[in-house]
């Protein structure tokens, strides 16, 4: 195996078409999500780990001078040291672009059912699937309470968001799944960090615990809302600085580090984008505005015909426009390129390991379509959501923020974090199967509601 400064040394112009291919797999992928619901991940993890296991003829070597031994398969070990930071970022940057996409006025409103949902699928399938790891693989508790963090109650926010454009759904149904999408990934962050605390000797007792988690959660509101309201106080005096979003995202992670010392980081993340770009009236806003060439709509000015203009949280202003379209592109990327590097890195887990994690996956999902079907049947109790119980139901593919802590429990050195890591690509692969099948059963849950009544 070559390092990876020879890599670079050597095959450059490999990488650089690496590179184009995985994007146009993503792209590619992308695309197809948007008419079907095949989650874009299992197409770009598949490939990760046939970069990781197929090897070219080392013939190969005349299209890519300089080239003296075989192109693949690639290393891990140079990929696996630099998966905690760019995994850090691709979770600082998808929450912040969660909390702009969350309007106040829906979060307040469908807050309540929401919770309830996610306080019953997230907390019981952490403990369900803490149960499972102890009974199955006899781990102490904590490490499988950091298994349950992973995989107990995670909704993708990159499945869920197009597939709520796919899949005919009401609005509240839509908001419902996308607040629930970023709460649980939260939750399930927080709950993870806690229990890697303790595994790492910072405090072992139940009152620590949870003080850990509360303070956690605190800290990341108090510096995600403190440093959203100074961008709020600062950002017209920038209005002409051409690198004002630089400035927005120095904030962010400013926030993320000055709360990560209480455990709340990415918290923080959510927090700052939730706030930090509300107005309840921009009377000096343009009807528009154009930037890099294109033209973007002011919803929260009085001369904008948006029937959501009048909203009392306001609109979506062109700056909250122009900084949502940046960061879904620099998250699609980031994804892209981190589901790649995650089949690449289960090329060096042992293969009986990988087909045991496969068997017990399974289980795991069952165990948490049990406790879905229950958390969905509550938080839509006597609510507008009954005839869309089903695509609730179903719709609960894991995705980012799994993979993402469980290529983290590698990088921390936890015990059993191969089998960790196994088995959270085996839920996240049987969660987005299950998914696919949300659309079907969705149309049979509204059907049967109309015979019903």
């Amino acid at each position: 195996m070559c390092s990876c400064g020879s890599i670079l040394a050597l095959n450059i112009e490999f990488l650089i078409l690496l590179v184009t291919i995985i994007m146009f797999i993503g792209l590619g992928g992308d695309l197809l999500m948007k008419r079907f619901p095949i989650p874009t991940p299992l197409f770009l993890v598949f490939f990760g780990y046939l970069l990781g296991t197929i090897t070219l003829p080392i013939g190969m070597s005349f299209l890519f001078p300089g080239t003296s031994g075989s192109l693949l398969p690639l290393p891990t070990a140079p990929f696996l040291s630099i998966a905690p930071l760019f995994s850090t970022i691709a979770l600082i940057i998808i929450l912040f672009y969660g909390g702009l996409e969350i309007r106040s006025s829906d979060f307040l409103r469908n807050i309540p059912r929401v919770l309830i949902e996610v306080n019953i699928y997230v907390l019981l399938g952490i403990l369900s699937i803490a149960g499972l790891a102890t009974f199955l693989f006899h781990w102490d508790i904590w490490t499988a309470l950091l298994m349950g963090s992973i995989v107990g109650g995670e909704t993708s926010a990159a499945v869920v968001v197009p597939l709520t454009k796919l899949v005919k759904m009401s609005e509240a149904t839509k908001t419902f799944l996308i607040l629930e999408s970023t709460l649980n990934s939260i939750y399930c962050v927080v709950f993870y960090f806690t229990f890697l605390r303790v595994i790492q000797g910072q405090g072992t007792g139940p009152a620590e615990v949870l003080s850990g988690i509360g303070v956690s959660i605190l800290s990341g509101v108090v510096a995600g809302v403190a440093l959203g309201y100074l961008w709020r106080f600062i950002s017209p005096a920038l209005s002409d600085f051409d690198f004002s979003y630089v400035v927005a995202i120095l904030l962010v992670l400013s926030a993320y580090l000055i709360s990560n010392y209480f455990g709340g980081g990415l918290v923080s993340s959510l927090a700052f984008g939730l706030v930090a770009f509300r107005r309840s009236s921009l009377p000096s806003s343009p009807a528009s505005l154009e930037i890099d060439g294109l033209t973007y709509r002011n919803e929260a000015s009085p001369n904008s015909s948006s029937s959501l203009a009048n909203s009392k949280d306001g609109a979506k202003s062109y700056e909250v426009t122009y900084l949502s379209r940046t960061h879904y592109e620099i998250t699609f990327v980031m994804k892209t390129f981190f589901f790649v590097l995650l089949g690449l890195l289960l090329t060096a887990i042992p293969s009986n390991v990988v087909y045991s994690a496969l068997s017990y996956g399974a289980l795991f999902t069952l165990a948490l379509f049990a406790l879905r079907f229950l958390a969905s049947r509550i938080s839509t109790f006597k609510s507008s959501f009954k005839p869309e119980r089903n695509l609730i139901l179903f719709t609960m593919a894991q995705g980012l923020t799994p993979a993402v802590l469980a290529v983290s429990t590698v990088s921390f050195g936890v015990p059993d974090a191969s089998m960790i890591l196994s088995l959270a690509l085996a839920v996240i692969l049987y969660t987005n199967i299950l998914t696919m099948g949300s659309p079907i059963f969705a149309r049979l849950g509204r059907k049967a509601v109309r015979l019903s009544s």
